[in-house]
């Protein structure tokens, strides 16, 4: 994993990149987020809320990690892609998308 700017690892994860971001990960959004320390009860009610529409658990499953504090932590877009590694998902779109979000701002 690398960026070519290390501030855009340290940023923190907001809404307006999930909504970018979600759809790329989201096959894997159960797997993310109990890698994340979110609470088994917690992805059973989003898996029940979404009805298996990943994209929208995915984007509820990070905003509930945003929110939560005993889940892991920093919530920096790091934490994500370590993650992502971690489960061996491909995180060259995500990299490439966040460069270029931060890019734009």
């Amino acid at each position: 994993m690398s960026l070519s700017n290390q501030s855009t690892l340290d940023k923190l994860v907001t809404m307006d990149a999930v909504v970018v971001i979600a759809p790329m990960i989201a096959m894997h959004w159960e797997d993310i987020g109990y890698r994340l320390k979110l609470q088994e009860h917690d992805v059973e009610l989003i898996e029940t809320e979404t009805r298996g529409d990943m994209t929208k658990a995915c984007k509820k499953m990070l905003k509930k990690w945003i929110r939560s504090a005993g889940s892991r932590g920093p919530k920096t877009w790091k934490t994500v892609l370590d993650v992502l590694s971690e489960l061996k998902i491909d995180c060259n779109s995500v990299i490439a998308t966040l460069e270029k979000e931060a890019a734009q701002s």
